[in-house]
């Protein structure tokens, strides 16, 4: 349901926990909404720590962002980058400084992906 991702970004910064996820994309819509719900659990567990961690979640949530928006911006999360139902959420002390999405040329069922650079 969800693979958590530790990262140690030196300098004194917070570590990163990185919360990825792929949602089911058959079932009926409120399966996916109980993913979203348990995964902004761990998200909020993650950033709880200890010790208290900086948490990005991303994925292909096969949720609109206005369905999976109440939950994340709820929890304290923001949009950083979306491309359909592929996106990426950041924790407050996160900044977005950069988003774009990148066609997969085949590579996947989605025509492109998003990618952000964040600080």
């Amino acid at each position: 349901m969800a693979l958590v991702v530790r990262v140690g970004r030196g300098g004194g910064a917070r570590t990163l926990s990185l919360v990825a996820t792929h949602f089911d994309g058959e079932g009926p819509r409120a399966l996916r909404l109980q993913q979203l719900a348990r995964v902004v659990a761990v998200a909020e567990a993650e950033r709880a720590g200890p010790p208290e961690r900086d948490v990005v979640v991303l994925g292909d949530l096969n949720l609109a962002p206005e369905e999976s928006a109440p939950a994340l911006e709820g929890a304290g999360f923001a949009r950083a980058a979306v491309d359909g139902i592929d996106q990426i959420w950041i924790g407050a002390r996160l900044r977005l400084v950069e988003a774009a999405a990148i066609p997969t040329r085949g590579a996947s069922d989605h025509a492109s992906l998003v990618r952000a650079t964040i600080r």
